[in-house]
């Protein structure tokens, strides 16, 4: 799931009247470390991540990732009401993504988590360098 997938998929019970730039920022904010500075703070183009429009930037999740506390991301949503986890595990079911009522909270985490850390590692070209192979020489092996 994307960002904004997970982001709209949880404003519906945790928006708390905020409109989308704003949920968003809280979204970060409680995922990241209390005394960690929200990245998107002062972000211009933050209707357009929580839209889809256009991703979060790969500086911003790799700060995100450095102060990454997915306990308090989980605790933020575990004050969601036992409706609220249930509805949310019925949408997750059809994304064939399956979890019970009770682990909402840790899956959402993960998710987050996930879609972050994939946008921070977009671009970066993982290749090991080349060593020497006892058999074939010189060869790249894969990490």
């Amino acid at each position: 799931m994307t960002i904004s997938e997970i982001a709209k998929l949880l404003y519906t019970f945790c928006g708390n009247m905020q409109n989308a730039e704003m949920f968003l920022r809280t979204l970060v904010e409680n995922i990241i470390e209390a005394d960690a500075e929200n990245p998107l703070k002062d972000y211009k183009d933050i209707r357009k991540i929580y839209s889809g429009a256009r991703p979060l930037p790969r500086k911003i999740a790799s700060y995100i990732l450095g102060k990454i506390d997915t306990t308090r991301f989980i605790e933020y949503l575990n004050n969601l009401s036992d409706d609220a986890t249930v509805y949310i595990c019925e949408k997750l079911k059809t994304k064939g993504i399956y979890v019970l009522p009770v682990h909402v909270a840790e899956k959402c985490a993960e998710l987050f988590f996930s879609a972050i850390k994939k946008i921070a590692n977009v671009n970066k070209t993982e290749q090991a360098p080349e060593q020497e192979c006892p058999y074939w020489g010189t060869c790249l092996l894969k990490r």
